[in-house]
């Protein structure tokens, strides 16, 4: 099974940058929230940085609402 994009240049190349780098996208959210669990979980620190751990809860409870409100999740990507 195939499926190909098509894009017309250059007026959509924004279009197929976003398609091109939609991976990148996804999993840097994917790091972004493995982080933020990790000071969650373990009290992990951030470039020696110490977080407060309610701190990352809501900063990684917003970033799964965000994602739900786009009807993405993050096991999209495993």
């Amino acid at each position: 099974m195939r499926a190909t994009l098509t894009f017309e240049l250059p007026e959509e190349k924004c279009e197929l940058d976003i398609a091109v780098h939609a991976m990148d996208w996804a999993v840097f959210a994917w790091d972004l929230d493995q982080k933020l669990r990790g000071i969650i979980k373990y009290g992990e620190t951030y470039g020696g940085k110490t977080i407060d751990v309610g701190d990352a809860e809501l900063i990684r409870e917003i970033l799964h609402d965000t994602l739900d409100e786009h009807n993405l999740n993050l096991d999209m990507i495993q």
